[in-house]
């Protein structure tokens, strides 16, 4: 996948993260380290590099904290906290390019696994986006990797 999404200049853990961002924009890193199953610094890390890359625009006043959402002064009225990293104009472009990317591989895998006889080996490459984007082993495991 990483050989596949380098056309688009994204790596797997990248294009996870894009996903993820682009679904619900968090409102800290600390909420997307959860969603992602990953360290706080390792998400911090793959920010800087998306946007470095112009995918994503960080918001760096809401890294969290006991009073994220709160105006100043510490008042009743909860303001509707900015997300952590939003997806730039160019990263949903990427995104979009990287999403059928990954379909075109997982079609790929598929059809090639379609033709052994062992009916096992079917099943666990079909769904090889939908794991992509929810198996956070894996991400944790490929950003390590990239770090």
């Amino acid at each position: 996948m990483d050989g596949a999404l380098a056309r688009v200049r994204l790596s797997a853990a990248g294009f996870v993260m894009l996903l993820e961002i682009h679904r619900e924009p968090p409102p800290t890193q600390e909420v997307l380290a959860a969603r992602l199953s990953l360290g706080a610094g390792t998400v911090s890390e793959q920010l800087q590099r998306l946007a470095g890359s112009g995918l994503v625009r960080r918001n760096r006043a809401r890294r969290g904290g006991a009073h994220a959402g709160l105006p100043p002064g510490g008042g009743a009225h909860a303001v509707p906290p900015a997300p952590v990293a939003t997806l730039t104009a160019r990263g949903v472009g990427v995104l979009s390019r990287a999403e059928e990317i990954a379909v075109r591989v997982e079609r790929a895998w598929a059809r090639r696994l379609a033709g052994r006889e062992d009916p096992r080996s079917k099943g666990p490459i079909v769904g090889l986006r939908r794991w992509l984007t929810n198996s956070r082993a894996a991400l944790a495991a490929q950003t390590a990797a990239d770090g």
